[in-house]
């Protein structure tokens, strides 16, 4: 079930990042493509074993894709 939910908040949280990416007059244009999905997987990965979890939980999803969205927003307010 856990798997199922993770799957599903990476999914959502792939769209959303995507969303934001392209959303007209949006200040953070920072590309998100399929680089940044398997970033996702992995980075949740990483944390559940920093956790010491074998399992990726939503709730490390959300928090690997809000720090991803930090960076990026950072990172396009940087070049601007």
């Amino acid at each position: 079930m856990r798997r199922a939910q993770a799957k599903r908040e990476l999914v959502e949280s792939y769209k959303r990042l995507r969303t934001e990416d392209a959303a007209p007059g949006s200040s953070t244009s920072y590309r998100i493509t399929v680089r940044q999905l398997e970033a996702l997987v992995r980075l949740s990965e990483a944390l559940a074993r920093l956790r010491c979890s074998e399992v990726i939980t939503p709730a490390y999803v959300r928090e690997v894709r809000d720090t991803a969205a930090n960076i990026y927003s950072q990172s396009a307010n940087n070049h601007a």
